[in-house]
């Protein structure tokens, strides 16, 4: 097969690569070893050059639009331009596109070729968990997110969860089937600037990501194990015009020297602080199926994270990691302190195990190409 993926998100580029871009590369490197041919097509700020990777996978940058208000519009236009330059080289049999900010719209309209739209979150979730309008043309955006959707061949979901949503918001039915990991030896470098045990949240400091319920979590916690820090690694936003990471600091003013915040860091770095920690703590009011959390389990590190969420269709509860209740910070800092006081029983083993055989790219690529040649069949 000759598969394009569109994505705004450059799976090799570091600085901009959340977990859309982790799929993409992880999907299109594992069909590439298989001998399908594979094309990428992103966005770059600056550059558009096309490369061939290693495989059968090659890897095309269009220069994003600087317009602040339509831009993604004209991003979809010069996205569907590359990938006609592709089609005339060769007939492509399937295209596949995220569905935030419908960068595959322009696309699906211009072209008969088969389309599949991979749901991760739609802009109007994420604007009424975070209660919130994100941007001036949201509106629009949510508009072309919903038709790109409805157009499509097929649509594919990772979780149940958002499968669900979309279904009862647009009346879309989706095809379930969970994002792929991958994994390597553990090769992860030690993180200096860390010593003595930690607690870690990976991701946007985003009230979605129920960061404020972790924080209140934590007060008695940090009291109770002075020698505890506490990590949060993710950029700072901002909820009803106040930082979260204000938020944050000011629920926890009497442990500010037990707290750290990163940034951002990336790759072996990224995957040395998730195996150090010693519990990742996930407590997203809702979550579709997040990276963050596959690869805290491929690394056999302890996790707790949310029900009703897309956590519990990756978590066995009390086999795997834990699952609470959203906005519970009463649950949260007791499976932590049971965690922390080693009266826990999970076993690195069984988490490493159940999640490679469950969600490793070797264990799902037969699925995807099926799924795929079945829509390139009709």
């Amino acid at each position: 097969m000759k598969i394009v993926y569109i994505t705004t998100e450059n799976p090799f580029n570091t600085q901009n690569n959340g977990g859309i871009g982790t799929y993409t590369g992880i999907i299109a490197g594992g069909l590439a070893s298989k001998g399908h041919e594979i094309h990428i097509v992103t966005l770059d700020s600056e550059y558009e050059k096309s490369i061939k990777l290693k495989d059968t996978s090659h890897l095309h940058t269009v220069k994003a639009s600087d317009n602040k208000y339509t831009g993604f519009i004209e991003n979809s236009i010069r996205i569907f331009k590359k990938v006609r330059e592709i089609n005339d080289r060769a007939p492509i049999d399937l295209i596949e596109s995220q569905e935030w900010f419908a960068p595959g719209f322009v696309t699906k309209i211009e072209t008969q070729i088969p389309f599949i739209t991979r749901l991760h979150t739609p802009l109007f979730l994420i604007e009424r968990i975070n209660e919130t309008i994100t941007y001036r043309e949201s509106q629009m955006i949510n508009d072309f997110e919903k038709r790109q959707t409805l157009s499509s061949h097929l649509i594919t979901s990772p979780s149940t969860q958002i499968a669900n949503i979309v279904f009862k918001e647009w009346g879309a039915k989706s095809y379930v089937i969970p994002n792929p990991i991958d994994s390597k030896e553990a090769y992860y470098k030690e993180e200096n600037f860390l010593s003595g045990p930690y607690i870690l949240f990976m991701g946007r400091l985003e009230y979605r990501k129920g960061v404020i319920t972790l924080a209140e979590s934590m007060v008695d916690i940090l009291r109770k194990w002075p020698n505890v820090k506490l990590v949060f690694c993710g950029r700072d936003t901002f909820h009803k015009k106040r930082s979260i990471k204000k938020a944050i600091e000011n629920i926890l003013q009497d442990n500010l020297n037990q707290i750290i915040f990163i940034d951002h860091i990336t790759g072996d770095r990224k995957k040395s602080l998730i195996q150090k920690a010693s519990v990742v703590v996930l407590p997203s009011y809702w979550e579709n199926f997040s990276y963050v959390g596959l690869e805290t389990l491929i690394a056999g590190t302890k996790l707790i994270a949310t029900r009703d969420t897309g956590f519990e269709e990756m978590i066995v509860h009390e086999e795997t990691g834990y699952l609470v209740k959203p906005n519970n910070p009463y649950e949260i800092g007791n499976y932590v302190n049971v965690i922390l006081s080693g009266e826990d029983y999970l076993d690195k083993q069984i988490i490493v195990s159940n999640t490679a055989k469950r969600f490793h790219i070797n264990a799902l690529i037969q699925r995807y190409a099926e799924i795929y040649n079945s829509i390139i069949r009709k």
